[in-house]
């Protein structure tokens, strides 16, 4: 536990570091960047190493300076919440679709390559259905039936 509290006090160092930072750097939808998505809990994705590292794909800019973005993993993950393809300079990367966050875009550190345009439609169309819960089977969708029901 120790160790964790640690790696949490470094980060929270790192992140005011970040805060303080100027301009971020210019990047577009469909980007691959190294991000640092820091030190999170449990089964959130995050970075690693010591600046807290993980590439991210730019799913949509706001605001000119910050993003929604999807954390990538290189392992081979599949199934509705994941999309695995190719970028622009031959690496494979998997999209973690539930794992979207908004950042600022003084977290991006350095640009590592970027999604094809046919790519990037499809997980967009993937994301969307995922917000819309059409993956779920039936009963899946978390809450009871009762509580889904007054949503719809």
């Amino acid at each position: 536990m120790v160790f964790f509290m640690e790696v949490f006090d470094r980060w929270n160092k790192e992140k005011q570091q970040l805060h303080k930072q100027g301009q971020s750097p210019y990047f577009s939808v469909g980007d691959i960047w190294w991000s640092q998505l820091g030190q999170n809990i449990v089964s959130e994705s995050m970075g690693k190493g010591d600046d807290f590292l993980r590439p991210v794909l730019i799913l949509q800019k706001f605001y000119g300076r910050s993003a929604l973005v999807l954390p990538l993993t290189k392992q081979n993950k599949q199934g509705n919440y994941y999309f695995r393809f190719q970028n622009k300079h031959g690496g494979f990367h998997t999209a973690m679709l539930p794992q979207v966050r908004y950042i600022d875009g003084n977290r991006l550190k350095r640009k590592l390559s970027a999604i094809s345009k046919s790519d990037l439609f499809k997980i967009q169309q993937m994301f969307f259905q995922l917000v819309q819960m059409k993956n779920y089977p039936p009963g899946v969708q978390g809450g009871s039936p009762e509580e889904r029901n007054q949503l719809s």
